[in-house]
């Protein structure tokens, strides 16, 4: 289940949330995206987020997406296991899809847009 279909969470992340592209890579279709998320200043507020949990979009393992970045002083989003843990995880479809769907919906709440649909999660059988 993404963030997405967790709107008290999706709410709380994305007010802190900012979206940035950086280097390209030209063979793979140009600009790659970091999901920061800026330092709230209350350690209530970062309690909330560090406890946010949601599965890992290729492994469905629940994780907690938003995480320390250069030893505590910065954070960032994530959508799959962390890469000292599971690698591929964080390197297929299943993952970049995921962050083009928040960072579609994030580009919606920022320009007043409503909520698109829900995405099916896929199917039992």
């Amino acid at each position: 289940m993404s963030i997405l279909a967790q709107p008290d969470d999706w709410a709380l992340v994305r007010r802190y949330l900012r979206i940035e592209g950086y280097g390209g890579q030209p063979l793979r279709g140009g600009v790659r995206w970091r999901f920061e998320i800026t330092d709230p200043q209350d350690g209530a507020i970062k309690r909330r987020l560090a406890a946010i949990q949601t599965p890992c979009a290729t492994c469905g393992r629940v994780l907690h997406p938003v995480r320390p970045r250069d030893g505590r002083q910065r954070w960032y989003y994530a959508v799959a296991c962390e890469q000292d843990r599971q690698f591929r995880c964080s390197r297929n479809r299943k993952a970049s899809r995921e962050y083009e769907r928040i960072r579609s919906a994030y580009k919606r709440w920022r320009d007043g847009l409503p909520a698109a649909p829900p995405e099916p999660q896929g199917t039992l059988f």
